[in-house]
């Protein structure tokens, strides 16, 4: 996926690590104490931009849960916490959140989740959510947690989804652009041979722009220069944004041209951008289902957003990431038992919890069962499925009502 992290380098292992303490098991005490959810998102710092409306998932998430009832009797509270950007400041934000404030299981779309990795794990705690960060979520020890698009492997084993998308709409000759971070890049890596693997070729690749970088001139006349009629855009909504429009400015017209994480009101509200769509052609990538398909799940979802946080556009991202996190942290409550531990929900999410929808917003059911960890792709969407849709008359309009799914292949 665009923001993919390395996860935690040595130095933040070693401050994760350093605070580790022993905590007890027990969810709740008394017979109708709330649980707690903790969240953790970046609202201050660098990354807090790429993080808008996460927190506002989740607080619908909530809230909807509460109107419903909460968990066998239980209300639940929502224990927002700040990574603040920075790998000390999660640790101190965690470390509270979990000896402090007691949060019973930990929903996260952070980049900076790598990072406490070994503290959660010495917790015993369940963590579920954004698995995009970096590869602990398919690494051993770290078996509890589970990630919202599904087991993955931290080799990054091949899939054709993107290149099925580029072949569909008559691409020949393949181009991927990422951030300058090894998962990130391997992830280019991976979808370019996923290409190679349909017949198609991989005609550029270029991984050098950081994760703040925000203009973009020589990277898109690089590409118009290139030949490639295929190009996938595997920045963060933002910079893909930015390169966008620089490519809609040279006359890049390729014959696909997919930005797997932009859809969303944004695109939609500023018409630099719905202008830059349409002069390119591109499609924009949803790895959770579309509200124009108007399921019972995006309904729901729309309706949620809608009564508890106003939120009456097309989501974002980031809204279903929040959403989606907690819907998980509720799953795991439920299926811990009518007396939840950190143990019996993590042990419920690897052997009894199975084809979950995330409410009917994942593309495909996941499971994640000790048998399938460590394995998987990686940033695709659930199971290697996502949507694409196109702009027309200012409305998002589904490519194919079904998700595409593509298929592991060998990567020699």
């Amino acid at each position: 996926m665009w923001t993919r992290l390395i996860g935690a380098s040595a130095a933040m292992v070693l401050i994760a690590t350093s605070v580790m303490t022993t905590a007890g098991s027990q969810v709740a005490s008394a017979a109708s104490a709330p649980y707690k959810i903790g969240f953790l998102a970046s609202e201050t710092g660098a990354y807090a931009t790429a993080f808008t409306g996460s927190l506002q998932g989740a607080e619908a998430r909530i809230a909807l849960a509460n109107a419903q009832g909460g968990v066998d009797g239980h209300k639940l509270t929502l224990v927002s916490i700040d990574d603040t950007s920075s790998p000390t400041g999660v640790v101190t934000a965690v470390q509270n959140a979990v000896q402090n404030q007691g949060v019973n299981i930990l929903a996260t779309t952070s980049y900076l989740t790598a990072v406490v990795a070994p503290y959660l794990h010495a917790q015993g705690l369940p963590v579920v959510g954004g698995n995009y960060d970096g590869p602990e979520w398919g690494t051993q020890p770290y078996t509890n947690m589970f990630g919202s698009f599904g087991p993955m492997s931290p080799n990054d084993p091949v899939y054709t989804t993107f290149g099925l998308y580029m072949k569909q709409l008559g691409a020949t000759k393949i181009g991927c652009v990422a951030n300058d971070i090894p998962t990130a890049i391997s992830d280019c890596q991976s979808a370019l041979k996923g290409s190679v693997h349909l017949g198609l070729t991989n005609q550029y690749l270029d991984t050098t722009a950081s994760n703040t970088q925000t203009t973009f001139n020589s990277i898109a006349l690089n590409i118009k220069n290139s030949g490639a009629n295929g190009l996938i855009m595997n920045y963060g909504p933002q910079q893909n944004a930015a390169l966008l429009l620089d490519l809609a400015q040279d006359g890049y017209h390729p014959k696909a041209l997919l930005l797997p994480s932009s859809y969303g009101q944004d695109f939609l509200s500023t018409p630099a951008l719905v202008q830059a769509v349409r002069e390119t052609g591109a499609l924009l990538g949803s790895y959770f289902v579309p509200v124009q398909l108007q399921t019972k799940g995006t309904k729901s979802f729309q309706a949620a957003l809608k009564k508890y946080e106003h939120i009456t556009v097309t989501p974002s991202f980031q809204n279903y990431e929040g959403y989606t996190a907690v819907d998980m942290a509720i799953t795991a409550l439920k299926a811990g038992g009518k007396t939840p531990t950190k143990s019996s929900m993590i042990k419920a999410m690897q052997t009894t919890v199975k084809g979950d929808t995330l409410s009917g917003l994942s593309p495909s059911p996941l499971s994640w069962p000790l048998s399938k960890f460590g394995t998987g792709p990686v940033a695709l969407g659930a199971n290697g499925c996502n949507y694409a849709l196109r702009i027309v008359n200012g409305k998002y309009v589904p490519l194919n009502t079904k998700p595409t799914c593509g298929t592991e292949v060998s990567s020699s």
